[in-house]
């Protein structure tokens, strides 16, 4: 069966450990990385440059999944990040949308640390974000890091932000309510007295941070801060060699297949 016609027969009701992962033939997985994956695999045969992603799941077949599809919410942390670069600063816009990508390694050591480790596929043509660092956290030492956080640190300090300053219902779901939130933080930046900040803001590195914006625009400044340039971040194209141990991402379909079946794969594309 074809590629196409079998995913239209897939439905969204499952996950294999991976937002909307679907389990494909091993037949189905070849014909789909050599009609439309080639680029992707022949970086298996020659220099390097592979992408993995590790699986909380003991599936052993190959896995089909299109991530522009589906919302991902950031997982055990806020969402604040995920939206401002995904929806919101124009820095980020000619990179893949973290809201909508599946997030790999170029790693097997790295996607092994999160479970079965799975070597992918995208299809052609498509674009990789590159994260300077092993994972996202680590990615801002040249902004964040410069105050000794990492960006976990700052995604959480920054929702505390808004309770010390008396900012109630905060959602950061979606690019409207981030807006609306972003809006509210302003104002208060604004208009606050220096001299009656908390203890608590005082000895907060991520309000040290967002606080020269006080009169200035937010979100530019966050454009600035955070800029995938100025952080050192790379946007690559399938098929490119990637620098190693990095955590990448993209919001292309990809193929799935487990490291154990991918010699019964890869041959035939050698030629």
């Amino acid at each position: 069966m074809r590629l196409h016609n079998y995913i239209l027969e897939l439905t969204a009701s499952h996950d294999y450990g991976t937002p909307r992962s679907q389990p494909i033939s091993k037949e189905v997985a070849m014909s789909f990385i050599q009609d439309k994956a080639s680029d992707a695999a022949s970086i298996y045969t020659k220099e390097g440059g592979y992408i993995y992603r590790g699986l909380q799941s003991n599936i052993e077949s190959c896995l089909f999944n299109d991530p522009s599809k589906y919302d991902r919410m950031s997982k055990n942390t806020g969402n604040f990040y995920t939206v401002l670069f995904s929806e919101i600063l124009p820095s980020w816009k000619k990179y893949p949308k973290r809201s909508k990508s599946l997030i790999c390694s170029s790693s097997e050591s790295g996607a092994s640390s999160y479970g079965n480790p799975f070597a992918v596929f995208p299809q052609n043509g498509a674009n990789i974000g590159v994260v300077p660092a092993r994972d996202m956290w680590g990615g801002f030492q040249n902004s964040i890091g410069q105050h000794r956080l990492d960006l976990e640190d700052f995604n959480r300090d920054f929702e505390f932000i808004f309770s010390e300053l008396g900012i109630k219902s905060v959602d950061f779901s979606n690019k409207t309510t981030t807006l609306q939130a972003i809006s509210k933080l302003q104002e208060a930046l604004d208009n606050i007295d220096p001299s009656k900040l908390s203890s608590r803001l005082r000895n907060m590195a991520a309000f040290d941070i967002i606080y020269p914006a006080k009169g200035k625009d937010l979100i530019k400044f966050f454009d600035t801060f955070l800029s995938p340039t100025k952080n050192g971040f790379q946007l690559i194209k399938v098929g490119k060699p990637l620098p190693e141990n990095k955590e990448v991402w993209t919001d292309a379909p990809c193929v799935l297949v487990p490291l154990k079946m991918l010699g019964e794969v890869i041959p035939p594309i050698k030629g």
